[in-house]
């Protein structure tokens, strides 16, 4: 094979390889749900724990629920922070920079709002909560969004859906620099005291 004929195989190749590195770099720099639109309006189990045990008096440890992992993450978007408390991979700037959209879908463990998890009939929320300049949001590697604005759903689910219950986890909570866990969870619970209902 004559020495032009290498060069344009070698050539070829490498064009190939090059639109491969670009085609990945797209795909994962912009975000999208691998799920879709999965919506329907007609998934109305509101009344879990009534409907079910409304004669019945049982423990919650022998209750079977629906529950969802990284429930308070539906809020996370391309344009949100990476949570300072994180560690791991996701911290990586490189890693951000060129493939932020993967980063975002693997971030998002639930595209469905609180309301909508509860009104499909989820009675166990997994959350992740870190400390933000004295605020408290939700997160799953990425910011969500304030946690008061999830709480809010549950609470007016809850006054809503008498009879219901909600069991709330909190699977990691980073409150933030120069604080005990102590002191943390303590001023947590004392904010979570602050969402009422419209009944107060």
């Amino acid at each position: 094979m004559s020495r032009d004929g290498k060069r344009h195989i070698v050539r070829n190749i490498l064009l190939i390889v090059l639109a491969i590195v670009v085609f990945f770099i797209v795909s994962f720099s912009f975000s999208f749900n691998f799920a879709g639109k999965t919506e329907d309006k007609n998934c109305n189990y509101e009344y879990v724990m009534k409907d079910v045990f409304a004669d019945k008096d049982p423990r919650v440890v022998d209750i079977a629920m629906l529950g969802a992992h990284d429930a308070f993450s539906s809020e996370i978007k391309y344009s949100k922070k990476v949570d300072a408390n994180e560690s791991g991979i996701i911290t990586n700037g490189a890693v951000n920079f060129l493939a932020k959209g993967f980063v975002c879908r693997m971030s998002k463990a639930q595209s469905a709002s609180a309301m909508q998890l509860l009104k499909s009939g989820v009675r166990y929320l997994d959350v992740r909560i870190t400390g933000v300049e004295g605020e408290y949001y939700t997160c799953h590697g990425l910011i969500s969004s304030e946690l008061k604005y999830y709480l809010q759903d549950v609470v007016d689910f809850l006054q809503d859906h008498k009879g219901e219950l909600v069991v709330f986890d909190i699977q990691h909570f980073h409150s933030g620099p120069n604080e005990s866990d102590k002191d943390g969870f303590d001023k947590l619970f004392k904010y979570i005291k602050t969402i009422k209902n419209a009944e107060g």
